[in-house]
């Protein structure tokens, strides 16, 4: 159970920054064109400043308009996950998909709901399913390597981390793989492992303090 509250949190700031990251790739294919367009780009714009009503009053007009066109829908979704509206949140995501499978960032943002709901199974089914589509997107298999922690499918779980673990901005990824490897009994390759993720995380980081004592644990029972 404390092993899934930690995802939890963790799975939150991910949604954000896929958010953001959409936002902005967005932008640079709408400058001068019509309307509707500048419409959406007034929208980014207020979601960037955190209008979030205003924002979604435009996006609401929008997909009511396009309603083959899931990148609204999207918007809407990051709208709501920001003030907290999980419910909501999925509603729109789950909506979103549907129009617009090539957007790869739906899977994602829609695996952190469902993960956030405590709702794995279905979490695990859409990464996979975004993944199918989109194998190196490495969002998601960082996803699908707590996802598979959380079913205790320790090796899996490994054998997914393992292909984003040089990537500097997952230094998650030792952690779950030191328990991983601890939950196995390989205690060698757990320290290696926990003792890596200390090394790259901050002191702000409350996990540290209990991933120290685990490293502790481990040593003296070696």
């Amino acid at each position: 159970m404390q092993e899934k509250r930690l995802i939890i949190i963790f799975i939150l700031s991910i949604i954000i920054g896929v958010g953001i990251i959409f936002v902005i790739q967005n932008k640079g294919f709408i400058i001068g064109e019509n309307n509707e367009k500048r419409e959406y780009l007034r929208a980014l714009n207020l979601i960037e400043e955190k209008k979030w009503k205003q924002a979604e009053d435009i996006l609401m007009k929008l997909s009511n308009k396009n309603t083959e066109e899931g990148k609204y829908d999207f918007h809407i979704g990051n709208i709501k996950r920001n003030t907290n509206d999980y419910s909501n949140a999925l509603i729109f995501y789950e909506k979103a998909l549907k129009k617009s499978s090539d957007i790869k960032e739906i899977y994602n943002n829609l695996a952190g709901i469902y993960m956030v709901q405590g709702e794995m199974e279905k979490a695990l089914e859409i990464v996979n399913e975004g993944l199918k589509l989109y194998p190196q997107y490495e969002e998601l298999t960082f996803k699908k390597g707590q996802l598979l922690f959380t079913f205790q499918r320790y090796k899996e779980s490994i054998e997914t981390l393992e292909k984003i673990v040089s990537k500097d901005r997952y230094f998650e990824v030792y952690r779950f793989m030191g328990l991983s490897y601890y939950y196995l009994q390989d205690k060698q390759n757990a320290i290696t492992n926990l003792k890596e993720y200390l090394a790259k995380v901050n002191d702000e980081i409350k996990e540290k303090t209990e991933i120290e004592k685990l490293i502790l644990q481990i040593e003296e029972n070696q």
